[in-house]
Formats: C-alpha cells, structure tokens, sequence
C-alpha cells in the first residue's frame, strides 16, 4: 500500500474511530477516498496555472494615432481606467476610456511621433491577485500597474509639466541655486537618513464613491466680490468660469488663487483674518499657453507671495492634445492627495477646451476606421464575433474589368467598392460608431433616456468633473474644489425663432422633419462659427458643461472703452448660479448677499417691461419705493420706483467690481454689501461708490477692529458687531 493510501487510511480510522473506540470494521470507499485526495492535492497546481494564464496580457494594435491620442484594439478589457500601457517602442501611456469590449481610447505621454498606426501595445501589469469569492471560491485576477504622478508637498512652489516632472526653466534664480547647494551637502549626510519614497497619486483617479462623500456645506471664499456674493464656491464643488475672449477669466482665477495666500498667510498684502475653515492649497492647470504668458503668470504668483502655496502644472500651446489633458488630470491629482490628506484644495483650469478636444478627436478618428478594420478582422459584434466583410456591390465590374486584362483598373475599382461597402458596414455595425445603431438606441443615463453615443460622452465629461468632492469626516474631512476655465458663452433662454408659417401645403410630420433640419442647420453654422472664433467652444458644449459641473459664473465681455483697473471682469448675475444654494455662504453673507441677486433682477425687469418691481417682494428697495408711492400716483409713481430700483442696481454693480490683484477680505465684504443694502450709499452717486467705500472700510476698520476681526475669524455677524460696524458708518464722513 502506497504512503497516500496509508495516511487516508489512518485519517479514515481517525475520522470513524476504531474497534477500540467504538468504531466498525468497515472497509473503507478507497476509490472515493482516493478521489478526494487527489481533488485536494490538484487545486495548487489549478491555481497556479490559472495565475500562469492570467498573468498574460493581450497585446492590442495601435488603429489611429493623432495628437498623442490613439485608438487600440484588443487591449483587455477588465483594465481600469488609468492603466499604464506600453508601447512596443518603449513610450508610455495610459487608459483614458473603453469604448467597447474591443475598443479603447488611450494618450501617448511620451513622444507621440514614436507610436503609428500598427504599433503593439500592451497594458502593464504588477501582479495577479488570489481572492476568495463567495459564490466560486478562490478565484484569480490581474493586478493593473496604475499611471501615477508626483503629487507631494515638494510639488508647489514649483512649475511641472504635464507628467509631473519638474521644470526648472521657470524657477526663479534662488530656486536654480537650491539644487546645487543640496548636492553640496548630499555627500556628508549619504548613508546617515533613509529617503522617503516620493508622494504619487494616480493620473486619471477614479471618483470618489457618495459612501464616502459628504453633503458640501462649507464655503472656500476666493475674494472675487462678484463670486463669493452672487455665487458662492462651496468646498468640495466644480464651478464653471464662462466667458468669451477678453471677460478676465484668467484674471478672475489668479485673484481667487492669491486669495489664498492673503488670507491664511505668505501673501504680501500683510496678514488678514483667516476665514474659518482651514488653509486652502492651489493648483493651477495651464493648458495650451505659450511659455511667455506661463513665465509671466509665475512670476505674478511669485511677487505676490502665492506661488509657495500653488503647484503649476503646464502643457504649452506647442505640445500635443494629449499632453494638455494630461496636465489638467495631473493639477487634479496633486489637490486629491491635499484632499485625502484631510485638507482643502483649489484646483483651477485654465482652460477646459482640451477636454472636449480629445472626445471629438477622438471619435473623428474612430468614424474613419471602417474599412481598414473589416478587412483585418478587428470589428467585433456584441457576442465577440468578427464582423464579414460584405461583397462589394461593384465586384461585377471589378471581375470585368479583370477579364478584359486591365489589371490597374481592376485592383482600382475593387479597392474603391471595397472602401465603400466596408466604410458602409462600419458604420452601420460598429458599436458606437457614429451613424450605428447604438448611438441611436436611448439608455438609462442618470435617470434620463439618451442615445447611446450622448451617454458616453457625458460619462466621459463626468470622469473629470468628479474629481472634485468633499470627503466625509470618517475619511478625513478634506476637500478639492474644481474650477475649469471656460472659453464661450452660454444660452441666454431665447432661442432663433424659425418661422414654419410659411409651409402651409405641408403635413405634420414633414413640418416636423423640415424643423428639424433647419434647427440642424442653424446648429451646424453656430459650431462652425464657434470653432473659428479664437478658439471658443461652441454654445452647446458649454452647456453640457454646464449640465455636469455644480454651477457657473458669467462673465460679460468688458469693451475697451468700458475697461478701467476697477473693472478687470463683470459677473452676469443673471446667468451666474449654483446648484449648492446658500450652504455655500458664510453666514453673514447668506443674510445679505440673497438680497443683491433679487434686487439686481427686479431692476432689470424694471429696465425691461417699463414697470417696477413689487414692493412687498422683501426688497431691499422696499423703503424707498414706499415713500415714494404716496407722493405720485399711477404712472409717474412706477416709474420714480423704476428709477430708485435702477439706481439701487447700479450701485450693487459698482459695489461687485474691484482692482484686479486685490482680494477683498470676508469682513469687508460683508461691511460693503451692509452699507449697500442698508441705505447708507443711497446719497452716494454710483461713479463715487467706490472711493466712498475705499474710505468707508478703513474707518470702520479703524473705529472697530474687535468687530471686523470677529467677522472675518467667524464669519457670523453677530448684534454685538451689527452695531458696532452700523456706528463705524454713522460717524464717516465722506470727502470726494
């Protein structure tokens, strides 16, 4: 009897017992023992070829290469977005987005020129995982090598490009110095301290889940007036800053940023109050920017005292698309390890265009590929099978041609019939193709039906704007905050009326058709204009933007003569929202700053239909309107309210506006809008309100620091510092 045989034996008797412990003398099932034994001692040796076989990857093919951007077949298909992949010439890249089972989307971030059409490519892997599975037991499964970027403290005060490599050219000359006095004294501590692993974070993170999310009620104030009132950016939140060419949107971040710096220290406006909820890291993304505006953008950061406290991150106007959007993930990643870390980052975009660059290049590439993939088999249907190439309608006169001897003309017809039918049939089968049926069939998106092509799209969208979160205090409480540059201007509410009266002869459904066409006519000459406007997107692009991110600010274009250095940009507050409502204020401000959109709104329709806004609204106007209504009668007293509401707007407008470079602190900010609505500056006229307030703020100051000081550390106007600030401004005496 062999070994095995012998020690099932003894477990047999010991699992049954023997004679002399009550057992039987049955002959033990030796056939099923022996099965179970071996059932045993093969599930190491499956195990281990199941890791054998996971442990290959599929080597995929490079279909389209353009810009850093590539499309690849047969890359597998369990990878994680932000995957690393190879390229067979040794570049690195990474997983952007699986388009189907067989199709994915991917960015060169080496020398895009290294990668053409036919290049191998592979996804990178570090290891494969045994788990445990409640339903098939242990199972076996890949281990992604994830694309990371540095993301550490060392990170700001610096410029990095789009990989998080440090870029020394923009480093001022005491930062070119450092490096060479730490090698000095590398040598002596060699061997004396272990060096810490670098702080690296994923380039393309995923979301964070709602489990781990928390419900955005903190405000992070950027000192832009026209911001902070009208629409406040809560910690954790994605807001849009849209504007055409020229509205200050550059302006308007770089206040935000040195804000900042101001607020809780480094600045070199001097130490203010810090508002409450805690130091706030910038990131600053520039995408598609000459090196001179990035050198001049640093060196405003650098004098002011807020680059020691921003990471820049730049792609410039001469590096791939590719490249672009990788600079705008990598500025994510480093405020997402301030996040994780359990503090507060501020992440700004500038500007947001490559984003939607990549998706429609991307898919431009994609429609082109039809006849190339037939032929090479590398089309899938939905059950994974190749797509048939179909006969070419012309093959006919392609075999008659080869009859009559003339082979050129033969091979030139069959290769055109064949480009035809095969572009035809990608088309038509391809998944998510444009023109095939899936981009047509509605799905379940976010609660809304939508075409198959729309739900990808804005899931791709998404990806991005999703970063920004506020965690939840089991997981540290930090926050990033998102805010992308917008270049265009969004929908106003009224649309191009087309005129369909004069199809008389027509029938519903062909008035409906024809709608249709025309209103796809008028899209297609506002794209084209779109896109040869400076580089604006087109109106429907930033609406979708604006569909996805929590809010928007609007900037209107500021003309020439209109320009001064009080009114670097003007905040539309009509078309300016947040979906986070007023648990983004602080509290002093959400008892005031309501009042100035309701009031700056009434004036308007004021302005527009020539009749006054109703007094019993709650209206800061009220006051004035009510003395006056007694006096005139009808008409005459609308219109003496029409005027008082327009004159009460204009001096909320010029309160919003301020001198670029000089972020207004949460104090003064509340003390502005109290005199404003409060009905201290109504002998004041709108040209003087600024001096006026300038003047204003600094006696205030002065007469009650307690106040303004508990107002700025708090953010709560308290009765004690009502009174203290309303006497401040009873006792100042204006002087032009």
């Amino acid at each position: 009897m062999s070994l095995a045989l012998v020690l099932l034996h003894v477990a047999a008797q010991a699992g049954r017992g023997g004679k002399g412990s009550g057992g039987t003398d049955e002959e033990p099932d030796w056939e099923a023992e022996m099965s179970i034994f071996n059932q045993r001692i093969s599930r190491p040796n499956q195990l281990a070829t199941l890791r054998e076989l996971e442990a290959k990857t599929a080597v995929g093919k490079v279909l389209y290469s353009r810009d850093g951007l590539v499309i690849v077949s047969g890359l597998n298909a369990d990878a994680p977005l932000g995957t690393k992949v190879s390229f067979l010439t040794g570049t690195a890249g990474v997983l952007l987005w699986h388009r189907s089972d067989n199709l994915s989307f991917c960015l060169v971030l080496g020398d895009p020129a290294t990668v053409v059409e036919g290049t191998p490519v592979e996804c990178k892997i570090k290891g494969v995982l045994q788990v445990v599975d409640d339903v098939k037991g242990p199972v076996t499964r890949k281990d992604f090598d994830v694309f990371t970027v540095p993301a550490g403290d060392d990170t700001f005060g610096r410029v990095h490009d789009h990989i998080g490599r440090h870029l020394p050219a923009f480093d001022s000359p005491q930062q070119q110095q450092q490096p060479q006095e730490a090698a000095g004294g590398k040598g002596a501590a060699a061997g004396s301290a272990r060096v810490a692993p670098p702080v690296t974070r994923p380039l393309l993170n995923a979301q964070v889940e709602m489990k781990n999310r928390e419900q955005i009620n903190e405000s992070l104030l950027t000192g832009v007036k026209g911001l902070d009132i009208l629409t406040p950016l809560g910690r954790g939140a994605s807001l849009l800053v849209i504007g055409p060419g020229g509205a200050g949107k550059t302006r308007l971040a770089l206040d935000a940023i040195m804000a900042q710096a101001a607020f809780y220290g480094g600045g070199s406006s001097g130490a203010a109050v810090a508002p409450p909820g805690g130091v706030v890291r910038c990131v600053l993304a520039l995408a598609g920017r000459p090196d001179s505006e990035v050198q001049a953008i640093v060196s405003e950061l650098r004098s002011s005292g807020a680059l020691a406290n921003t990471a820049v991150v730049t792609a410039g106007e001469s590096a791939p698309l590719a490249h672009q959007y990788a600079a705008m993930c990598a500025a994510c990643s480093i405020g997402e390890r301030v996040r994780d870390e359990g503090g507060h980052a501020l992440v700004v975009v500038d500007d947001i265009k490559p984003l939607s660059d990549v998706w429609e290049q991307l898919l431009s590439g994609l429609a082109g590929l039809g006849p190339a993939l037939l032929r090479e088999g590398l089309v899938k249907d939905d059950k994974g099978r190749d797509m048939p190439v179909v006969p070419p309608p012309s093959a006919a006169a392609a075999a008659g041609a080869a009859a009559d001897g003339t082979a050129d003309a033969a091979a030139a017809a069959a290769a055109e019939a064949a480009d035809a039918a095969a572009a035809a049939a990608a088309a038509a089968a391809v998944p998510g193709l444009p023109g095939g049926d899936d981009d047509n069939a509605l799905v379940e998106y976010e609660g809304m039906l939508v075409s198959g092509a729309v739900a990808q799209r804005r899931g791709f969208l998404s990806t991005f704007f999703m970063r920004a979160a506020k965690m939840s205090r089991a997981n540290g409480g930090g926050s990033m905050s998102l805010v992308p540059l917008v270049p265009g201007t969004c929908a106003t509410g009224v649309s191009k009326r087309i005129d369909m009266s004069k199809y008389k002869t027509l029938s519903p459904e062909q008035l409906a058709k024809l709608e249709a066409a025309l209103r796809a006519k008028q899209l297609a000459e506002e794209l084209a204009s779109a896109g040869s406007g400076g580089g604006e997107l087109a109106t429907e692009v930033v609406e979708e933007f604006i569909s996805i991110a929590d809010g928007q600010v609007v900037l209107d274009r500021r003309s020439t003569a209109a320009a001064s250095p009080s009114s670097s940009y003007a905040v539309n507050p009509k078309l300016s929202i947040t979906r986070i409502g007023t648990r983004a204020y602080y509290k002093a401000l959400e008892l005031l700053a309501p009042q100035v959109r309701l009031d700056l709104a009434q004036a308007d329709d004021a302005r527009r239909f020539g009749a006054t806004a109703s007094a019993a609204s709650g209206s800061s106007i009220a006051s004035a309107d009510l003395s006056a209504a007694p006096a005139a009668g009808g008409a005459a007293g609308m219109a003496a309210a029409a005027l008082r509401a327009d004159a009460i707007a204009q001096r909320l407008s010029a309160a919003l506006l301020q001198t670029p470079g000089e972020p207004v602190a949460l104090a003064e900010q509340v003390v502005t809008l109290y005199a404003v609505l409060r009905g201290w500056t109504d002998a004041v006229p709108p040209p003087q309100l600024a001096a006026w307030l300038r003047g204003a703020l600094a006696h205030v100051r002065s007469v009650a620091p307690a106040a303004m000081q508990e107002l700025g550390r708090t953010g709560i106007l308290t009765a004690a510092a009502e009174k203290a600030i309303s006497d401040g401004l009873r006792t100042f005496t204006f002087r032009p």
